[in-house]
């Protein structure tokens, strides 16, 4: 038996949790609670490199603003170990760093790993788009404005570490104020019009990360 046959496997769809989030979680202080904050905008990405465990939640909410979201969380899977440089940074420019390699990673993976999917949903896309249910012009156009103002949101968390000392609410709310101010209200109030009405198929959906995640382990 050669080395490579022998050498058990580090990751596995065995040791891979996927979740579907049905409701807003967040647990938001202060005037934080007061946006429009939607559930497709809530996951998560995670892995666990001393067992070799990988965690993935996703939103069961409008198809395409779920889809955004999962391509994105599976970004997150193995990036600090494919991308050590990841590790050195600090603060927030270390989240800005992750979060904006998820969302370029995440998209790759899907492509590679999806691309009939990735034609049918952009089918349904256009679908919609005729009807002007949908201003974007392609659902990689949508997945590239919510990157931009996902991002947007990322950044002004600088308040948070510039805040430190504070109190959690009082930090909260400067946060708040930041997002008032970048137009994060009037992203989420764009965000929820972009809903067409049809919520995503839980089991397809699921096939889709199971295909993805057969790419990332094998990364």
């Amino acid at each position: 038996m050669s080395e490579k046959e022998s050498k058990p496997e580090r990751y596995s769809l065995d040791r891979v949790t996927v979740e579907m989030r049905t409701e807003l979680t967040w647990e938001m202080p202060g005037k934080i609670k007061e946006f429009p904050w939607p559930l497709e905008l809530q996951g998560k990405g995670s892995t666990n490199e001393q067992d070799g465990s990988m965690h993935i939640e996703f939103p069961k909410g409008d198809i395409f603003l779920s889809f955004v979201t999962a391509i994105h969380e599976l970004g997150h899977l193995r990036q600090e170990e494919l991308k050590p440089a990841l590790k050195a940074k600090t603060g927030i420019a270390r989240d800005f760093a992750q979060e904006s390699d998820a969302w370029e990673r995440g998209w790759k993976r899907f492509i590679k790993s999806n691309p009939d999917t990735l034609k049918s949903l952009e089918n349904k896309f256009q679908k919609y788009h005729k009807q002007g249910k949908l201003e974007f012009a392609s659902f990689q156009e949508l997945y590239q404005w919510i990157q931009q103002n996902a991002l947007r949101m990322v950044e002004v968390q600088r308040v948070l570490f510039e805040g430190s000392k504070k109190p959690q609410e009082e930090r909260m709310n400067m946060l708040a104020d930041e997002l008032e101010k970048i137009g994060v209200r009037d992203f989420l109030t764009r965000y929820a019009e972009t809903r067409v009405g049809e919520i995503i198929d839980e089991q397809k959906m699921r096939v889709v990360i199971k295909k993805t995640l057969k790419h990332i382990i094998a990364e």
